[in-house]
């Protein structure tokens, strides 16, 4: 008891992290639901209770303009080799993470999967037939329309990084 009244003490952000490495540790051990009902029962939960006014902060926010952000983006793109540069675009193409840009990439250069992942009468990128390396719990992309352009970004890309 005395270690969760330390752990509700921590900020936010650090608890946030303790939580995510005691349910690594959980899910090693095979103890993932007595750490289920630990955190139902002490209502341990896996926000830092800011997201709402730091989502808000962030839209009115003028230093992050559209037009700001594209200037940064070009500017990236400058300074990145050519694949990073490629992945960068194809990402802000289709609101992936990086990661799952990694994925997407993989999935539109592959001749076999690009059949059941693109669906060229409609222009879209098919995630959702994907969910155990595209849907994630905190960000879940479903679609992405895309031309044929956006494609060609996305087979333009060499190597792709890790």
């Amino acid at each position: 008891m005395e270690t969760l009244k330390a752990l509700l003490a921590l900020s936010p952000n650090k608890r946030i992290h303790i939580m995510k490495s005691l349910s690594s540790l959980a899910r090693f051990t095979g103890r993932s639901d007595l750490w289920r009902q630990i955190r139902q029962r002490h209502g341990l939960a896996w926000s830092t209770g800011t997201e709402k006014i730091d989502a808000f902060t962030r839209f009115f926010d003028d230093s992050k303009s559209l037009d700001t952000m594209i200037k940064w983006l070009k500017d990236a793109m400058q300074q990145l080799p050519k694949s990073y540069a490629e992945l960068f675009l194809f990402c802000t193409f289709t609101g992936l993470r990086a990661s799952e840009a990694v994925e997407s990439v993989r999935l539109i250069t592959d001749k076999y999967t690009c059949q059941s992942y693109y669906n060229p009468e409609s222009q879209i990128l098919q995630h959702y037939r994907f969910p155990d390396t595209l849907i994630r719990r905190t960000n879940a992309v479903y679609i992405s329309v895309v031309d044929d352009e956006i494609l060609e970004t996305a087979k333009s890309i060499q190597k792709t990084p890790h």
